[in-house]
């Protein structure tokens, strides 16, 4: 993966198309995607296309073989690029489509979906055999997270403003991400988070208050405390 230099510059569109996710994950999971042992014809599905700009930034990238999924596909604007209207919130959605893919990408997906042990069994069914789901998530446990919700009783992306206006009802830790994927018949084969940077200005603009709760608390957090963004792969064996 190409490293984010100390001070990025957070994406908000990629040729003029809005990006709906934070820290840069668009470019992480496009690094993520050269690792994986598919070519630019197979068949990709992005799923929550929103206008469609990661999309675009595959077909830039030479990926030929590309469907959408929205909820409103009129929000879609690729007329190149097939786009399903389909609401994820069906239980067995994967009734719906009638091809295979090689790669189902999630990006800032699950948090909105009221079942999301549904979105993994039914990406199991749409995924060919040795295919490949990228999924994302707010990182609930990361360590602003933790002190939020020491603080507030609300973790970070998921207080009522959040549920409110983006529509985030779903906080998922990375347990039960990988408890769903093995009980889909999904593997995780790969996870990162998105670099602190972002968190770290959060901590610079936080109050003193916070600032010391950190320091203090840090050094007894466990597990995966860092980056505002998880990002998983899961493999869907032969």
């Amino acid at each position: 993966m190409n490293n984010i230099s100390k001070r990025p510059i957070e994406e908000n569109a990629y040729n003029g198309f809005s990006i709906r996710a934070r820290a840069n994950v668009h470019s992480m999971i496009l690094d993520m995607i050269d690792t994986l042992p598919i070519s630019t014809d197979s068949l990709v599905i992005d799923m929550g296309a929103g206008e469609g700009s990661f999309c675009l930034r595959l077909q830039d990238a030479g990926y030929t073989s590309l469907e959408a999924c929205e909820i409103v596909p009129q929000r879609f604007q690729l007329p190149s690029i097939l786009c399903h209207a389909v609401d994820l919130n069906t239980i067995n959605f994967d009734r719906l489509f009638t091809e295979k893919y090689s790669l189902v990408i999630a990006v800032e997906l699950i948090e909105h979906l009221e079942n999301p042990a549904n979105f993994f069994r039914s990406v199991f069914n749409v995924l060919q055999p040795g295919g490949y789901l990228i999924v994302t998530t707010p990182n609930v446990s990361s360590w602003y997270s933790r002190i939020l919700s020491l603080r507030t009783g609300q973790l970070h992306w998921f207080d009522e403003t959040s549920c409110i206006i983006d529509g985030h009802i779903s906080p998922l830790f990375s347990w039960q991400i990988k408890y769903f994927c093995e009980s889909s018949g999904l593997q995780i084969v790969e996870q990162q988070n998105t670099k602190g940077f972002f968190l770290r200005q959060r901590y610079l603009q936080g109050t003193l208050r916070t600032r010391f709760l950190y320091w203090g608390l840090k050094h007894f957090m466990q597990g995966s405390f860092c980056g505002e963004i998880c990002l998983w792969i899961a493999h869907r064996r032969k």
